[in-house]
This record gives structure tokens, C-alpha cells and sequence, in this order.
């Protein structure tokens, strides 16, 4: 019997609007960019802007999922938790059936402990990087952060 390979899991956590799906969908392109294969790709959420995609680079399946962000970030909501997991859920599902070695997500920083424990349960995983990204006032130490956060996701891929 071969034993199962644990899933590396790269999440990117913030609280709404600090720009974690532009940086996957980022990172996701870049990849393409330098010729990673798309195996699968749709466009989901509320507003048609958030995605999932798995892609082939350097020999390993990547699953990307930026939906997971709840709609007001304001207000508590166990439903808005619900729904938020509910989408993580089914990001880490393609991930599984594409047989990933890597799933690069996000999450809201307000589940974070709810999302480690859903990983915990659907992957066992202890292979799990957090990445927090800071609301930035200016645009320019925001352009900086996005960088280095590229930069930190790439180097896990590896």
C-alpha cells in the first residue's frame, strides 16, 4: 500500500479588500506566463472576479482559490462564516480530485481558526504556510507588500 502525499497548502490571509485574490490571480498568471499548463480554470463569487484554476509548473499540480472572503467584513455573521468555508471547501475539493501537491488560497483573518481546523479535517495537513497581508495606507508600501508576498508564495512552490 503506498502511502497518500500531504497536500502543501499556501494561504493568504487578510482582512477584505487588502488585495489577496489580485495576488493569486497574479501569481496564477505569472505562472502561465512562464509556461504553466491549465488543466482547469472558472470564474466564480458574487461578482463574477474571484477564481479557481489547477495548472502544471515544474512538474507539480498547483490548485489556486480565491474565493473565501466574506461580503461584509463589518458585520459578525456565522452565515458569512459558513458560506466563506463552504467556498474553501469546495477549492480544496478540485484540489483533491486534480491531485495537487499544492493548493494556494485565501482566507479571511476573522476564520482563520476555523479554516485551520477544516484543513486539519478534510487534509490532515500539517504542511500549511500562512501568508497575512496589512492593510497599507499608501499604495506604494501596498505595491511593495503584493511583491514580497509574490515573491514568498514562489518560493514554497518550489
Amino acid at each position: 500500500m503506498t502511502e497518500e502525499k500531504k497536500m502543501k497548502v499556501v494561504t493568504v490571509i487578510g482582512k477584505e479588500n487588502t488585495g489577496k485574490t489580485t495576488l493569486i490571480k497574479y501569481t496564477l498568471d505569472m505562472l502561465v506566463k512562464s509556461g504553466a499548463f491549465v488543466l482547469y480554470y472558472d470564474v466564480t463569487g458574487a461578482g463574477l472576479d474571484d477564481i479557481r484554476a489547477v495548472v502544471i509548473w515544474n512538474g507539480k499540480v498547483i490548485s489556486f482559490c480565491s474565493i473565501g472572503d466574506e461580503a461584509d467584513d463589518d458585520e459578525e455573521n456565522e452565515n458569512d462564516e459558513l458560506w466563506q468555508l463552504s467556498y474553501v471547501k469546495q477549492g480544496i475539493e478540485i484540489a483533491q480530485k486534480n491531485k495537487a501537491d499544492i493548493i494556494v488560497n485565501v482566507c479571511n483573518c476573522k476564520i482563520k481558526n476555523k479554516y485551520k481546523t477544516l484543513l486539519a479535517n478534510m487534509l490532515g495537513s500539517e504542511n500549511y504556510t500562512p501568508y497575512e497581508i496589512k492593510e497599507k495606507d499608501d499604495a506604494k508600501e501596498q505595491i511593495i507588500q503584493m511583491q514580497n508576498a509574490y515573491n514568498e508564495i514562489l518560493r514554497k512552490l518550489n
